[in-house]
């Protein structure tokens, strides 16, 4: 896939060049990983919670565009070796986009959509099950040393 496949495939989901123009800086960006997350989140709050799908579908087409390239890259560079430091980075980066990934079904099911639960309808049970993902968000902020 070439930027101009990339470009047209965005364009299909977004006519204006706004939101390419924030894809183009995401893809030649060789910044850390903090500030390529940072990115993503930009990217996706212009979609708005509205347009989750879309964004999704976007943000499959920039994964896809990377992977191609960097499959090029590594074929061009075949006596290139990864550095371990390199592997890292780049696992690293899945994980970080994985974890955005699953941080956004968790807000959108639990915060947005109240846990999909009708209010007339809840009970004690959801109220313990509410308890229960406080106690894993718990853990996980206690894991991570958030104050």
């Amino acid at each position: 896939m070439t930027r101009n496949e990339l470009k047209n495939k965005i364009a299909e989901v977004d006519g204006s060049d706004t939101l390419w123009a924030y894809i183009d800086i995401y893809i030649n960006s060789k910044r850390v990983a903090e500030d390529r997350i940072e990115m993503r989140k930009q990217i996706s709050g212009y979609f708005g919670s509205a347009n989750r799908n879309e964004a999704k579908k976007v943000f499959a087409e920039i994964d896809t565009y990377e992977y191609k390239i960097a499959l090029q890259n590594k074929a061009n560079k075949n006596t290139s070796i990864l550095t371990e430091n390199e592997k890292a980075l780049n696992a690293f980066n899945e994980r970080m986009t994985s974890m955005n990934e699953k941080l956004e079904l968790i807000q959108n099911h639990c915060i947005e959509n109240n846990m999909e639960l009708n209010p007339e309808n809840v009970h004690w049970g959801h109220v313990g099950n509410a308890g229960h993902v406080n106690e894993l968000l718990d853990e996980i902020i206690n894991f991570l040393r958030i104050k």
